[in-house]
């Protein structure tokens, strides 16, 4: 379909090809199409990705997903991806506006979280625009990285190595760490353990996770759990006991991963995330660069407008 001299194709074919024939970009997984189909069938999601072409040339990709419901039709951010939306190569102008036209036509409400380096010439401030955090390391650095690390962060090292703490990389996903972190806080997790349980499973067939656990007398208290993708890595989900945390065991543990994705050749740790405070300290210790991208929305009609304020009320960012 043609919109504003861009044709936009919604085949699933022309989009598997335009994203192997782009450049590697941080956000590469969440944008690969058998990612997209493996995620979107386990959270209950339809895969809806579109091309921006220019002739015949793939100017830009959205990785869109969408929720079926009888009264909405939304693309809002999945649970658990972290960048979401228009990837744009060329011709940024032109490209939002076919996308703006294509999404004004077929939905009432649209949430992305753009990767860092996209080019974010919006059409105008129909865009709300929200600047959302997240860091990275280079483990190229490995050798550096606990130089570069706080005191504090050394000094929990130095307990960690004392207390004799266990690394271990694990097929099974810790669901009791993940439901305590949740609980401690009187919170419930955003995602099912057992959806995450699932989820993980097939990612692990395909070889796109790792998880490492801490333990301590050969208990497990703390975990991590890393995608990877080509040459990127990606700290997607942890969690911890807190009454361990004296012992340095979330330090020591990524200390660990970062020196795994080191040995396999990583070049880029994106530590997924900085917008919640306590989260950003504990990633900053660890002297990554802070990278600023942006969260953005538009509703299209009074029902996305009115969806997205029930979101809002709900405390709820995702999908």
């Amino acid at each position: 379909m043609l919109r504003n001299n861009k044709l936009i194709s919604e085949d699933p074919e022309l989009y598997r090809q335009a994203v192997s024939g782009f450049p590697d970009f941080v956000g590469s997984i969440f944008y690969d199409y058998d990612f997209l189909v493996l995620s979107a069938a386990i959270l209950g999601l339809k895969v809806h990705p579109i091309v921006i072409l220019d002739g015949s040339e793939p100017l830009g990709i959205a990785n869109l997903v969408v929720k079926a419901r009888p009264a909405i039709k939304s693309c809002t951010i999945p649970h658990h991806f972290q960048y979401y939306g228009p990837l744009i190569h060329g011709k940024p102008r032109e490209c939002w506006e076919a996308i703006d036209s294509y999404l004004s036509d077929h939905f009432d409400l649209a949430v992305f979280s753009l990767v860092p380096e996209t080019e974010g010439d919006f059409i105008d401030d129909r865009w709300l625009r929200r600047k959302r955090v997240t860091f990275r390391l280079e483990p190229a650095a490995f050798e550096t990285l606990r130089d570069r690390c706080t005191d504090d962060v050394k000094n929990k090292l130095n307990k960690a190595a004392r207390s004799g703490i266990e690394i271990e990389q694990v097929k099974e996903f810790p669901r009791a760490i993940y439901r305590a972190t949740f609980a401690r806080h009187k919170l419930k997790p955003p995602v099912d353990d057992s959806i995450l349980h699932r989820w993980i499973e097939n990612l692990d067939d395909r070889g796109l996770i790792k998880i490492f656990v801490a333990k301590v007398q050969g208990v497990p208290v703390a975990f991590r759990a890393q995608l990877r993708y080509g040459r990127f890595a990606y700290d997607w989900l942890a969690g911890s006991l807190p009454e361990y945390h004296p012992l340095g065991v979330n330090q020591f543990l990524m200390l660990h991963i970062g020196r795994d994705h080191f040995d396999r050749g990583v070049q880029l740790w994106d530590l997924c995330g900085g917008d919640v405070p306590a989260v950003a300290d504990f990633k900053r210790s660890f002297g990554p660069t802070q990278v600023s991208h942006y969260e953005i929305e538009r509703r299209f009609s009074f029902r996305g407008n009115l969806y997205r304020s029930l979101m809002k009320f709900r405390g709820r960012r995702n999908v």
